[in-house]
């Protein structure tokens, strides 16, 4: 559902992207995290919110954000 992945963007994914990458300028080696998420709320976020992605990417790039598996989809 469009809207509720508008709201999750806006009040989870958005807040919590951006205080990740202000403790790891803050922390840079001190400061890790591991992120789960399916295959579908990924194409959902390369579709409608593409700066989240960056920002997972950017994030992951920097050593900050370890990737574990997850299934496509939820069952």
């Amino acid at each position: 559902n469009h809207s509720i992945l508008n709201r999750v963007v806006d009040h989870c994914y958005t807040p919590s992207l951006n205080l990740f990458e202000r403790i790891a300028c803050r922390w840079p080696s001190a400061f890790k995290i591991q992120l789960s998420a399916s295959g579908i709320l990924l194409e959902s976020l390369v579709q409608e919110h593409p700066g989240v992605i960056r920002a997972m990417q950017h994030l992951t790039r920097k050593g900050v954000i370890e990737w574990f598996g997850e299934t496509y989809q939820h069952s």
